[in-house]
């Protein structure tokens, strides 16, 4: 299928592929392999750019769709969904790691 959603999955697939290729960088980096770092730098630009444009096809695209699709009821009971979610103790505790993470990222490969 070659739709909006079958375009957003696949950018999905080329994702995770990016952060594999990331991890795996790392993870020879780390056994001593310093060329690795290129191979890190060019899946996190890859991937930089990646989400830059799926972000844009959400913004552009997927989002108005959904606004044809849903009527003003459906778009006001999704947003108190989701602002039921984001006061669920679990969701802040995610939320938290996330932020505590990116801090320490940016500790360690601050340049």
């Amino acid at each position: 299928e070659q739709g909006p959603i079958a375009v957003m999955l696949s950018d999905h697939d080329e994702g995770r592929k990016f952060v594999g290729a990331m991890d795996a960088g790392i993870k020879q980096f780390s056994a001593g392999d310093t060329e690795a770092l290129n191979m890190v730098y060019e899946n996190m630009l890859g991937y930089s750019q990646l989400l830059k444009s799926h972000i844009a096809k959400e913004n552009n695209v997927l989002f108005r769709m959904a606004d044809k699709v849903l009527s003003d009821t459906e778009q006001e009971q999704l947003l108190t969904e989701f602002g039921e979610i984001e006061q669920k103790e679990e969701f802040k505790t995610k939320v938290a790691v996330y932020k505590s993470d990116i801090e320490r990222l940016k500790l360690t490969y601050r340049a």
